[in-house]
């Protein structure tokens, strides 16, 4: 029993099937956050000897360059993504 008076158990029978739905749902919720932050992490957004790059030729000083390969590294993503979709949209056809 807790400050409101009714147990973890009560207020589950209580709520009747809604509460399998809200836990089902809660559960995918849950995958979805675990599953976006490993996706999401810095290594597999962007390869970590581009970021150590970047870094060294902005401690050198070297701005331009940094700049180049940040901008390359873009350049890559964007195209790497535009070939994922078109084979996607060939695989729904």
């Amino acid at each position: 029993m807790n400050i409101t008076g009714i147990t973890l158990a009560e207020a589950w029978r209580n709520g009747g099937p809604l509460m399998w739905v809200l836990a089902g749902l809660s559960v995918i919720a849950l995958a979805i956050i675990l599953y976006l932050l490993v996706a999401q992490r810095r290594g597999a957004v962007t390869p970590h000897a581009l970021i150590s790059d970047v870094f060294s030729r902005l401690q050198a000083g070297d701005h331009g360059e940094a700049r180049r390969l940040i901008s390359g590294g873009i350049e890559k993503s964007i195209d790497g993504f535009g070939k994922f979709r078109s084979i996607r949209s060939r695989r729904n056809l």
